[in-house]
């Protein structure tokens, strides 16, 4: 240290003689700071901490490695891939979301850590709601007859559809016609879930395509009114589509549940008309469900049971 002080005077020296500084004290001082002054021991002690050490400690150079030199090239879908089909299965479960009292879905206990992404649903939804789809629940539960042969139009989230499975029992059958391939999905889950066996899932859009949901929704074939299938009892629930479907189907069966959607062009008084000029006793249930009873009252969102006379 002597003597870089000694050459630093010396350069001073040179500065002050010459009025300028000269070559000589420009490069000491840049050999100073380039290859003296980081080695001064605090100092070099944490910079060779920061560079040499510090990277290579275990758990963190794995994780900086992986950031830097391999996350940037795996496209962010095939993360979010490995993890919905090689990881999450393996999670334990740490609540099952029921819509209605019928199980849906499983949170795992790894989904509050990663990204929104990498979950197949949206967070936001999971949450138990005893309240889904209660007006039809509750319809379909009194209406259906061990071994019935039901439809159901509008699939969702497979709900009404396995409600309609458990109700008809092994001797009966439920066709789901649903326009949404990602909802189409859905059903089939939530029917497998709930070891429902007499189902069938069709993805097609019945009458015309109003509001189909679902991410991508990827629609089905169109299917007309008139080639549903005969049956005991049917649901419509098909945002606006109802009117269409009543006016233009060939089958009378025993018992019609129909979720209005005034909002859709297909509102309360008209639906209700279709079901007597058809010849059924037509009461009304009230809204769709109470968790949304102002939106439902707004937009004319209810459900009325049709009994053949």
């Amino acid at each position: 240290m002597q003597d870089i002080k000694k050459l630093l005077a010396r350069a001073q020296q040179i500065k002050a003689d010459t009025g300028v500084p000269g070559l000589a004290c420009r490069g000491i001082a840049y050999a100073y700071r380039r290859w003296v002054r980081p080695w001064i021991p605090v100092r070099s002690i944490s910079y060779a901490y920061q560079r040499g050490v510090r990277p290579w400690i275990p758990i963190r150079s794995i994780a900086y490695a992986y950031r830097r030199w391999v996350r940037p090239w795996i496209p962010s879908q095939n993360i979010a891939y490995a993890y919905q089909r090689g990881v999450r299965p393996w999670i334990p479960v740490r609540e099952v979301i029921r819509y209605a009292g019928i199980p849906v879905y499983d949170k795992k206990w790894g989904d509050r850590t990663v990204p929104k992404s990498w979950i197949p649903l949206e967070r936001g939804l999971l949450e138990d709601i005893p309240d889904y789809e209660t007006a039809l629940v509750a319809g379909l539960r009194e209406t259906i007859r061990p071994g019935d042969r039901v439809v159901i139009v509008g699939g969702g989230w497979g709900v009404t559809t396995v409600v309609a499975a458990l109700v008809t029992g092994q001797s009966g059958a439920v066709q789901c016609f649903e326009g949404s391939q990602q909802h189409v999905r859905l059903t089939q889950q939530t029917a497998a879930r709930n070891k429902v066996s007499n189902v069938r899932v069709h993805h097609a859009v019945v009458a015309k395509s109003i509001l189909v949901y679902g991410s991508g929704s990827n629609e089905g074939a169109v299917l007309p009114p008139s080639q549903l299938p005969p049956c005991d009892v049917l649901q419509l629930d098909c945002e606006g589509a109802e009117v269409e479907i009543l006016r233009e189907m060939n089958i009378q069966p025993r018992v019609i549940l129909v979720e209005t959607h005034g909002v859709y062009g297909a509102p309360t008084g008209v639906v209700a008309s279709l079901l007597e000029e058809r010849g059924y006793v037509v009461s009304d249930r009230g809204l769709a469900e109470p968790r949304f009873n102002d939106l439902h009252t707004i937009g004319d969102v209810r459900v009325l049971l049709g009994i053949k006379r």
